[in-house]
């Protein structure tokens, strides 16, 4: 069977932030071990936006397949799925009909790390996110635990970014949330770098991690392990989604009639010394 691929550019994955090339690991992994044939794009994207020759050459290639980036807007997405062939998107759920989709479940590792906020003693929170659409349905599912257990968060506590790396707008909300009264005991970040941003903030703003603020990340990253102390977060297995996603297009492929699907990879919860509870203070 013969699957076609587009990935953003491998290489520009770091150490730091392996979580795509993860991804892809397991997609490679998939493949070979299906014996499957690759026909592998790797665009530059511009603004999220993908070169038309690419989507021509998906269209018109003789692959029984396609497994998707998250990046690819959902026009292109739905060009590839208008072949009447399978594809599956990674990492995002995709709207398009037809288009099966493979991505963590934020909403899990929400409602689980509020429930562990809670039972640490925390009740005044902080929650930071960015304007992805991962980030977006943890911060979500977040908030709402956090309304369930009467603890709602106001507005001015949730700080949301809309660039890749945020700097000066995180540094303002940093100090917005340090001043405020009363002071947040917890901040929730929905990714790991997110929140390693956050706590080189809170230091420099004189906050000792996690004596003053405890931090929650998400995703597992190595540099979870990494900053001092050692964050504690949401573990997922990026493999594993490029693996699955693979594995649904492959099994859409040889069963015609099989309708495509939203999987939600579950993770786990992992503690460390970024959060304590408010009574060990």
């Amino acid at each position: 069977m013969e699957l076609g691929v587009i990935f953003r550019a491998v290489p520009a994955w770091t150490q730091g932030d392996n979580y795509g090339l993860g991804m892809f690991h397991g997609i490679q992994k998939a493949l070979t071990d299906g014996s499957h044939k690759t026909v592998l794009f790797t665009p530059s994207f511009e603004g999220r936006e993908i070169a038309a020759d690419v989507v021509r050459q998906f269209v018109e290639h003789s692959a029984h397949g396609f497994v998707v980036d998250d990046w690819v807007p959902d026009d292109v997405v739905a060009q590839m799925a208008a072949t009447g062939r399978p594809v599956a998107v990674i990492d995002r759920k995709c709207p398009v009909d037809g288009v099966s989709s493979v991505y963590r479940d934020n909403a899990q590792a929400a409602r689980e790390t509020a429930r562990q906020i809670v039972a640490h003693g925390h009740r005044v929170v902080s929650c930071i996110c960015r304007d992805t659409w991962n980030s977006h349905q943890a911060a979500d599912a977040f908030l709402a635990a956090m309304y369930e257990a009467n603890l709602a968060i106001p507005a001015k506590r949730v700080g949301m970014y809309y660039d890749e790396i945020p700097d000066d707008g995180l540094k303002e909300f940093i100090k917005q949330i340090v001043c405020s009264v009363p002071v947040p005991t917890a901040i929730y970040c929905t990714d790991d770098l997110l929140a390693n941003m956050t706590c080189m903030n809170l230091s420099a703003s004189g906050q000792r991690i996690p004596d003053h603020i405890s931090i929650v990340g998400t995703l597992d990253l190595p540099l979870a392990q990494q900053v001092v102390p050692p964050l504690t977060t949401f573990r997922f297995e990026p493999s594993c989604i490029g693996r699955t996603a693979v594995e649904e297009v492959v099994e859409r492929c040889r069963d015609k009639r099989r309708p495509a699907r939203d999987i939600a990879i579950p993770g786990a919860w992992v503690e460390r010394g970024s959060l304590i509870s408010v009574s060990v203070r």
